[in-house]
């Protein structure tokens, strides 16, 4: 006569109650032993491992019922990993490090696979953490589902640097990627000065008393775009002598001015700027966009001016006149920094016999004297007298 034993194998996983499989165990390899096969994916791993805890009772008639055997099975997940890749080439990023200009989008691409096989893992569930938002999902790529996709717009950062990413990738019996890194270097966006991606380099030279402004425009390299309402617009100046040495205590500083159509005009106020050498360092700044300098040697001249001389019977350098008679002498004066236009309210004089004589302003640039020769004496001989005229 043969008697049936029944020996059950209950599952359930730790610190439940529930039984989540129950299977009869069959006939082992001899006498009394009973054996129980099952895959381990018909239990969950989790994104790690679970634990669950085997229960195997037996009864068999007219013996008293034995205590259960219980052991514990632990179920590990499928080991995987997850790379970077640059999103047009597929190309691995081993170092996980992209870059891009402040205001710019940045596209990612990750993959998520079994580790011993490269599978992907196509309905895996992945999002990103950066810059203290909350975590947003990424979706697999519409052009290539192996891989995971998304896009960075780096002005959200609000400013340039490092900053990291951090990447969390699941699935139900895989290993879970808490935390893969990636790392962002937002550069600061490229500028020019007066259409230069170099030092603005001026050697202006003014005429004393003209007012002579500088303008300024800044500007994105890539867009064009003037850009204005800057964290930085402002100059240093100093007064050099001829050799270039500083002139102690003869420097000082100010702001740009910003213009309606975003241009900066530094007015360095020449008009009122004594003759001399002067340095003025000009500095240019938006916040996440490239510093830009300009550097200005400035000289501010004496004017220059032509001179027109009209006296009768003037030959070379010399007049001659018979003592009694008026010398009439004229002279007219235009200013060549100003288009010749005449040369007004200027103290002309006339030193000659060691006296003084100072010309009249009878029109505009024109000035006239008359040297009366009766007090000079010529009796007996020619008298010669040497006169400058200044």
């Amino acid at each position: 006569m043969t008697i049936s034993i029944p020996i059950s194998t209950r599952i359930r996983e730790i610190g439940s109650e529930t039984n989540l499989k129950t299977e009869t165990m069959g006939p082992g390899s001899g006498p009394g032993n009973f054996s129980l096969t099952f895959n381990s994916n018909e239990l969950s791993a989790g994104g790690t491992y679970k634990l669950y805890y085997a229960i195997i009772e037996g009864l068999y008639p007219g013996y008293p019922e034995p205590n259960p055997i219980n052991f514990i099975v632990k179920v590990k997940s499928i080991p995987t990993n997850i790379s970077a890749h640059d999103y047009n080439t597929r190309l691995e990023i081993t170092d996980k490090s992209f870059s891009a200009h402040y205001n710019e989008l940045v596209n990612i691409s990750l993959k998520y696979y079994i580790e011993e096989t490269g599978t992907s893992l196509e309905e895996a569930g992945l999002m990103y953490s950066w810059i203290g938002l909350d975590p947003i999902n990424i979706y697999t790529d519409p052009l290539d589902n192996s891989y995971f996709t998304f896009t960075i717009n780096t002005s959200n950062a609000l400013s340039t640097g490092l900053k990291i990413l951090s990447i969390t990738a699941s699935f139900e019996n895989y290993s879970t990627q808490p935390s893969f890194l990636i790392y962002i270097n937002i550069l600061e966006r490229e500028t020019n000065l007066n259409g230069q991606s170099v030092l603005v380099y001026l050697t202006p030279k003014v005429n004393v008393t003209a007012q002579e402004d500088f303008v300024f425009t800044y500007t994105d390299a890539n867009t064009h775009e003037i850009l204005g309402d800057l964290t930085v617009a402002a100059y240093i100046w100093q007064e050099l002598y001829e050799n270039g040495t500083v002139i102690s205590g003869r420097d000082g500083s100010g702001p740009l001015i910003q213009n309606m159509d975003k241009t900066y005009t530094l007015d360095f106020n020449t008009e009122f700027k004594p003759v001399g050498f002067y340095f003025l360092y000009v500095t240019l700044h938006k916040e996440n966009y490239g510093v830009k300098s300009a550097l200005i040697n400035l000289e501010i001249i004496l004017r220059e001016f032509d001179v027109e001389i009209d006296i009768e019977n003037l030959a070379g350098n010399q007049i001659n006149v018979i003592q009694g008679h008026e010398v009439n002498l004229e002279i007219s004066l235009k200013d060549k920094s100003r288009d010749n236009i005449p040369l007004e309210n200027v103290l002309v004089n006339l030193n000659i016999g060691g006296n003084e004589y100072e010309f009249n302003e009878t029109s505009p640039g024109t000035y006239s004297l008359v040297f009366e020769t009766e007090h000079i004496e010529a009796f007996f001989a020619p008298n010669l007298l040497a006169g400058i005229i200044y």
